[in-house]
């Protein structure tokens, strides 16, 4: 006698991450899947349409932890503090889980929301800035952390001197300064 599974859409995206962080994007197929949950491939159907929407889902609940992570992390804090504090979060993240990282680099159209995930916490840490120096901001900001950690994240900063720690330092530094500049300050 079989027992019927609780399966939703939930459970599926906890399963395709358990399968993407023990073996990459490339891991997850619609096999693995159904084998990781203990059902069969076809009942997966009925709650995505296939890979690209099972990859977007994934890449959403991604920006979602990252997007939690920033906002913890900014909490309480005043404007450079948050910033710094964001950044370490992000690279945090990206360190402690690559395989998820670069998950939401490879989704087909991701929503609005999903990636509002972050943007929307620097957006109001960065509220003395005016909206279209707020929106070059955080663009700048994501895109230096984002390329930073891509870089790391493939083993580009193995020189010894000045460690990966240092350049990230550094770089989070130089976005203050444009912050303050942007600011007035």
């Amino acid at each position: 006698m079989s027992t019927k599974r609780n399966l939703n859409q939930s459970a599926i995206i906890a399963a395709a991450t358990v399968i993407t962080e023990r073996g990459g994007l490339d891991t997850l197929t619609v096999n693995a899947l159904a084998a990781e949950l203990g059902i069969k491939p076809p009942s997966l159907y009925n709650h995505f349409k296939g890979a690209d929407e099972l990859k977007r889902l994934l890449a959403e609940s991604v920006l979602s932890r990252i997007g939690d992570a920033v906002k913890t992390a900014a909490v309480g804090r005043s404007d450079e503090i948050a910033l710094r504090e964001v950044a370490a979060a992000y690279r945090r993240f990206a360190g402690e889980k690559p395989e998820l990282y670069r998950v939401f680099l490879s989704a087909p159209a991701l929503s609005a929301d999903a990636l509002g995930a972050v943007g929307d916490t620097l957006i109001q840490v960065l509220a003395a800035l005016d909206e279209t120096d707020r929106l070059h901001f955080t663009r700048f900001f994501h895109a230096a952390l984002h390329g930073f950690m891509s870089l790391e994240n493939t083993g580009f900063f193995q020189s010894a001197e000045p460690s990966a720690n240092e350049s990230f330092a550094a770089m989070v530094d130089m976005l203050i300064n444009n912050y303050k500049i942007l600011r007035g300050n």
